[in-house]
C-alpha cells in the first residue's frame, strides 16, 4: 500500500495543479476577449 501512495500523491498533485493552471489561463482568455483582444 505504501508504494501505491508514493505514486498516487505526486500524481494527484500534478492533476490538481494542471486543472488550476488551465482554469487560470482560461481566465486570461476571457479577460482578453472582454477587452476586445482578438484571440
Amino acid at each position: 500500500m505504501s508504494a501505491f501512495l508514493t505514486v498516487l500523491y505526486p500524481l494527484s498533485f500534478l492533476v490538481v495543479l494542471s486543472l488550476v493552471v488551465i482554469v487560470h489561463e482560461y481566465g486570461h482568455f476571457l479577460a482578453a476577449r472582454r477587452c476586445g483582444v482578438r484571440v
